[in-house]
């Protein structure tokens, strides 16, 4: 997956949300510390992309998983209240939050976001395949 990322943001390389997507891949081949240059360039692209149009809808979600991603609790915790506040029921938002907050090693969280994502439409099937939330210790059944 990494390598198919890499030529993703070759192909785009002003798009944040290919940065992330390759971050997360790294994140989990190579640890946080290799990821961390891939997550910075994601925060430096989003920011542009918000500066530009501020109601894009990638952008916050690669900032608030990027910083929690490199550890930067300060601004993960800046990101997390507005992201709440503009879409609490976003299925998508939830998800995110859910990945951010394991990522930060908040596991209690990170199952109350991933429950609250299932519950507003989050596919079962993807939130179970996700490393993030698996790590967490949430598991949903399927049926």
């Amino acid at each position: 997956a990494e390598q198919l990322f890499q030529q993703a943001v070759t192909s785009a390389p002003e798009d944040p949300l290919y940065y992330r997507n390759l971050g997360d891949a790294v994140f989990h081949n190579r640890g946080r510390e290799a990821a961390a240059t891939v997550f910075e360039s994601a925060i430096d692209l989003a920011k542009k992309q918000l500066a530009i149009n501020p109601e894009n809808y990638d952008a916050p979600s690669v900032l608030l998983v990027s910083y929690a991603s490199i550890g930067d609790r300060e601004s993960f915790a800046k990101w997390e209240e507005g992201f709440l506040a503009k879409s609490p029921d976003d299925p998508q938002v939830l998800y995110d939050l859910a990945v951010a907050t394991s990522r930060l090693g908040d596991m209690v969280t990170s199952r109350a976001y991933a429950s609250k994502a299932v519950d507003a439409g989050y596919p079962v099937v993807f939130m179970n395949g996700d490393p993030d939330i698996r790590a967490s210790g949430a598991a949903f059944p399927t049926h």
